[in-house]
């Protein structure tokens, strides 16, 4: 009885001990399925990283880039800037040149009328006294009188003219007060005493 009872628990147990190589069996199939979904979720995860890198790289150029083209958009700003400025003072600049040139032509203008104003009457004032521009200056009179002579000194000067008689001192007198005439008014001057000769 007590080896039939020793055989049975021999067999018990033997079928404990298949059961469990079984269920030992399944317990490390698992545990490779386990360790094969980790590998394969690290391999996923290491993917995952090395895109995100890759992106985190391209994003860093991108902002690189366009950090770049900011200070250049900056740069060709104030560039742009700065010529509208240079631009503007030397429009500035032209436009006061321009109306100093226009104001010094006005004044040209003022003066020459002004002195053929007075060219003017002191060829009245040496006709009325018989003596032409021509004859002075064929006689080359050095002339010495400032071109601007004011009123008081032409009235002087026709005072003395009326008082001087001989003709010598009328030349010497009428010398003293011819300015300084350009060439094309002694061709002017010339041509007016020989139309007078003519007469």
């Amino acid at each position: 009885q007590k080896l039939a009872e020793k055989a049975a628990q021999i067999v018990e147990l033997a079928d404990e001990k298949e059961q469990l190589q079984v269920k030992l069996e399944e317990l490390e199939r698992k545990l490779c399925d386990i360790d094969t979904n980790h590998q394969t979720e690290l391999r996923h995860e290491a993917q995952r990283l090395a895109e995100l890198e890759s992106t985190t790289k391209e994003l860093q150029e991108k902002l690189l880039a366009a950090e770049t083209a900011s200070r250049e958009a900056e740069q060709a700003e104030i560039a742009a800037r700065e010529t509208q400025e240079q631009e503007t003072r030397l429009r500035q600049l032209a436009e006061d040149a321009a109306d100093a040139v226009e104001v010094r032509a006005e004044k040209a203008e003022r003066d020459l009328a002004q002195a053929q104003l007075q060219l003017n009457r002191l060829e009245e004032a040496l006709k009325a006294r018989g003596v032409t521009l021509d004859y002075l200056l064929k006689q080359q009179t050095p002339v010495s009188i400032a071109s601007r002579t004011s009123r008081p000194d032409r009235d002087k000067t026709t005072s003395t003219l009326k008082k001087t008689h001989p003709t010598g001192a009328k030349l010497s007198t009428a010398s003293r007060t011819v300015p300084k005439i350009q060439r094309s008014t002694r061709f002017q001057a010339t041509n007016n005493n020989e139309d007078e000769r003519d007469q």
